[in-house]
């Protein structure tokens, strides 16, 4: 079929789709697996096309080294969307979507969009710095986990999310996904009181923006701070003399 770009159309050529997407890949609006038989589904979804010559949506399917089929789409129809069954674990596979006219004319590809389906996570990493119960621990830790592992040998760590939390209310002090720190990470200042107890964890991610479980929280608790006599958090060169900025004001006249 002619391209609409070459019909009696030429201003209405390759209508604007897209794919959308969620970090490095396909935006899931479902996604299920079924892992008896390694098999899942996938729903994707595209913008619908606005010119009113639109008559459907051709959604084409290829895996990795292989060209599309335009002569045999995995989806024909009018809906903005549509569910892909028996997606084999371990395929990589590209989706583009056409749209057509009452004529039968088809547009030029939309945006190609990569699936990838994983279903083993890496494993969960060791914390092996600060280890759990660690006390006088500076307030600028070097966070430390074991290597990345994934059953899958072929998978490789990408992303390290880290998390630190105050132990008595468990609220989270800090958080981090970093593509350069995966292993280890040495801690900002100004971020952990002196003595107080915290709890960490970490998240090693592959390549497939698959995700491990945290590793098992580990606690430790700060060295009290030479620099921070009242343990407020401030270091004392850092705080305020507020009779010397406010004669006769309180800390209350600077919140």
């Amino acid at each position: 079929m002619n391209d609409i770009a070459q019909t009696r159309h030429p201003r209405k050529h390759n209508p604007l789709f897209y794919i959308k997407y969620i970090a490095a890949s396909l935006l899931f609006l479902a996604v299920t697996a079924t892992l008896a038989s390694a098999a899942c589904q996938v729903t994707l979804q595209w913008n619908p096309n606005s010119d009113g010559r639109t008559e459907g949506y051709r959604l084409f399917c290829r895996q990795a080294q292989h060209p599309y089929d335009y002569q045999a789409p995995v989806y024909d129809g009018s809906a903005d969307q549509c569910t892909i069954d028996d997606l084999e674990e371990g395929v990589t596979y590209y989706f583009v979507v056409r749209a057509y006219d009452d004529q039968g004319n088809m547009s030029g590809d939309s945006n190609e969009v990569r699936f990838f389906f994983d279903i083993v996570p890496p494993e969960a990493p060791a914390l092996l710095n600060p280890e759990d119960g660690s006390v006088s621990v500076e307030p600028q830790p070097l966070l430390a986990t074991g290597p990345f592992f994934d059953a899958d040998a072929s998978d490789y760590h990408t992303r390290t999310q880290w998390q630190i939390f105050r132990a008595q209310d468990d609220l989270t002090i800090f958080t981090l996904s970093s593509t350069v720190f995966t292993t280890d990470f040495q801690l900002p200042p100004l971020v952990l009181d002196g003595a107080t107890t915290y709890s960490w964890t970490a998240r090693h991610f592959n390549q497939n923006g698959l995700g491990s479980q945290p590793g098992d929280q580990a606690y430790f608790t700060t060295a009290a701070r030479d620099d921070d006599a009242n343990a407020n958090g401030i270091p004392d060169h850092q705080e305020v003399d507020v009779e010397a900025v406010l004669p006769g004001g309180s800390a209350d006249a600077l919140k």
